[in-house]
């Protein structure tokens, strides 16, 4: 009865299957989380706000550049069908990114709600559920936005008498401050407007999963 109240309320039938789930972060803490843990192999120990005045400024020469990529509307494009011609506009861009990841995804989680998102991921594929009938093992999926403990990105001069230098962590907030914050936004403009696409997605989910649950208490 479950899967039959599951097909009807999410609009499953035979000819489209349950067969993938993406799981988005809101584009300010992803690229943030990113720029901690890559803060020297990425990106060379600066500044968050240096890098995207070199970007800005086309002086990323001796940069990766899927670490560049990775700060900018990283998610709209891993949502895209094709590279984009130079003369499509950002509202053309957005529309594809938001149809694609409506069509092609049968959930669409969030970080920020990963205790609902897994819940009703376990609940789309029950092979992935906390709990599996006839076992007594119990799974779970934390989340954990941790830097890495020493990102050697502060030198300096050894007190031992040998040459070379000492390396110490660089310790970066959990957040980034205003400065950091709006040069994220300003750079990921399009990342947001997905991303807020997938926020109103997530709730009507979250009505049909609760519905679902509530029908299946009762049978």
């Amino acid at each position: 009865a479950s899967d039959v109240y599951k097909r009807q309320r999410l609009g499953w039938d035979d000819t489209n299957r349950i067969k993938a789930f993406t799981v988005l972060r809101h584009p300010v803490d992803r690229v943030w989380s990113m720029y901690r843990f890559e803060t020297r192999m990425c990106y060379n120990c600066k500044n968050l706000t240096d890098i995207y005045d070199l970007i800005d400024n086309d002086k990323t020469y001796g940069y990766d550049t899927l670490c560049l990529a990775q700060l900018q509307n990283h998610e709209t494009a891993n949502l895209l069908s094709s590279d984009w011609p130079a003369n499509a506009t950002d509202d053309e861009i957005v529309a594809e990114a938001i149809e694609n990841m409506k069509s092609f995804f049968t959930v669409i989680g969030l970080t920020e709600e990963l205790v609902l998102s897994t819940e009703i991921l376990g609940s789309t594929f029950p092979w992935i559920n906390k709990t599996v009938e006839g076992s007594l093992e119990r799974c779970s999926l934390p989340h954990d936005n941790s830097a890495p403990i020493n990102n050697h990105c502060i030198l300096s001069n050894r007190t031992d008498g040998r040459k070379g230098y000492l390396s110490s962590h660089w310790d970066l907030p959990d957040h980034p401050d205003e400065k950091t914050r709006l040069a994220i936004e300003r750079h990921n403009q399009l990342d947001l407007r997905v991303y807020e696409a997938a926020v109103q997605y997530f709730k009507l989910q979250k009505i049909a999963f609760e519905a679902n649950k509530a029908d299946s208490e009762r049978v």
